[in-house]
């Protein structure tokens, strides 16, 4: 576990701009992440979600604009120094093969290291945490090849772990997955944000999965933030109809008094016309 007294990361994205070298995906965007939460991207395929994560993480260069990893333009930070912060998963990861599940969370200790170190007490403890934080210490000798599709999602959650960061991006994490082993997911990543303090970034499609287990949603329209906050200020009739051309009811979930979203019909909107 990180220390208590590890002082928070500010990270903030001003006036990105971003494509593929074609048209933008992102434009004239301004985001700030609240420290020590869980923040989740929601909106329809295509609205550039994945795109701003990736930005964000520095995996994709912004044409215009400049994401903040602690008040520093993240394009000047040393790319190890980024990886000790930064903690990131994308979709469809793929272990190499015959690889075991505590060889993998252990390449998370990458960054920790330099060409001369060796393997330290501080390493192991940091990939058992992992795994133990995880339910995976009675797996770590199996092949990841071998481990349901939850169990593989937990390995690639365990190696960011490992990684000890007080960031942790992750795009889909809960995709594929049946419901009990989506609520597993997001209640370990819920309970990591509250119990050491890590702010936690998600890229979602199920608006009442985020609503439950973030505290703050981002909502995407074509490239650009409509709303942004608490999930009840954004989960409303209005919004989903606007980003998803849905009409919905929305009233307050009798388990955890969040908004629950519930589906009547589809529109006509810009975003459903592009599949006719």
């Amino acid at each position: 576990m990180q220390s208590e007294h590890t002082p928070p990361i500010s990270f903030t994205g001003e006036d990105l701009h971003i494509s593929y070298g074609g048209p933008k995906i992102i434009e004239d965007l301004n985001v700030v992440i609240p420290n020590g939460e869980v923040t989740a991207i929601i909106g329809p395929n295509g609205c550039g979600k994945s795109t701003l994560l990736k930005a964000l993480a520095r995996i994709l260069t912004p044409d215009k604009g400049i994401v903040f990893l602690d008040g520093t333009d993240i394009r000047n930070v040393p790319t190890r120094e980024v990886a000790r912060k930064l903690g990131i998963l994308t979709q469809n990861q793929r272990a190499p093969e015959a690889v075991s599940v505590y060889d993998l969370v252990r390449r998370g200790r990458y960054p920790h290291q330099g060409i001369f170190d060796q393997w330290s007490r501080e390493d192991e403890n940091a990939v058992d945490r992992a795994l133990e934080t995880t339910g995976l210490r009675d797996y770590k000798e199996k092949l990841v090849d071998e481990l349901s599709g939850g169990q593989k999602q937990r390995v690639w959650i365990a190696m960011i772990l490992a990684q000890d960061t007080k960031l942790m991006l992750l795009d889909e994490p809960t995709t594929h997955l049946d419901m009990p082993h989506q609520m597993e997911i997001l209640e370990m990543l819920l309970k990591l944000s509250v119990d050491e303090d890590r702010t936690v970034v998600l890229v979602l499609h199920d608006i009442n999965m985020a609503a439950r287990y973030c505290s703050n949603l981002i909502a995407l329209r074509e490239g650009k933030i409509l709303v942004s906050g608490r999930p009840s200020e954004v989960v409303t009739t209005e919004m989903v109809d606007s980003i998803f051309g849905v009409k919905a009811l929305v009233i307050e979930d009798p388990v955890t008094g969040s908004p629950l979203c519930i589906p009547e019909a589809v529109t006509k909107n810009k975003t459903l016309d592009v599949l006719e």
